[in-house]
């Protein structure tokens, strides 16, 4: 399972440094919207990881998965005032969390350029039409849960 977590790691960077657009020095290229597990004392890789997209130019921003109405709302407001494009990452019940993130965006028309979840929850809702990537590494053995839309092509989801 660590495995799998180091091959999300390097997939989702890899992604971000992909949507990344020309900017002055200094000026973020996009933002991360990243959300947190049910327990987040342990979700630490979390941390990690936005520790890295930071680097890639984009500015992260996390958050326990209970806000995601409170951060979609900021996100709506930030891509109003500043159209950037945005991310949203989420590791088990906190990609639930990124999924209705992405719902709420929908219905403010505020497109989603790239969903992360990783172990989401039966409980997900399907991906909306507004998110253009939608990526689900599986785990080590193979097993991924996939909330898929039935607005996404088959070629914008990855596992």
């Amino acid at each position: 399972m660590i495995q799998a977590r180091h091959v999300a790691l390097i997939l989702i960077v890899a992604c971000l440094a992909g949507t990344a657009t020309e900017a002055t020095a200094g000026e973020p290229h996009g933002r991360a919207y990243l959300f947190r597990g049910m327990i987040d004392l342990i979700d630490w890789g979390m941390d990690q990881l936005a520790g890295r997209i930071n680097r890639t130019g984009v500015a992260a921003n996390i958050s326990s998965h209970l806000m995601w109405r409170s951060v979609a709302d900021q996100a709506i407001s930030d891509y109003r005032r500043d159209p950037k494009p945005i991310t949203a990452i989420g590791h088990s019940i906190g990609g639930d969390a990124a999924v209705e993130f992405a719902e709420h965006l929908e219905a403010a028309h505020v497109p989603v350029s790239l969903l992360i979840t990783y172990d989401p929850n039966r409980f997900a809702h399907n991906v909306p039409a507004n998110v253009h990537r939608y990526v689900n590494p599986p785990f080590a053995d193979g097993f991924a849960f996939v909330p898929t839309g039935a607005t996404m092509n088959p070629g914008d989801v990855e596992h």
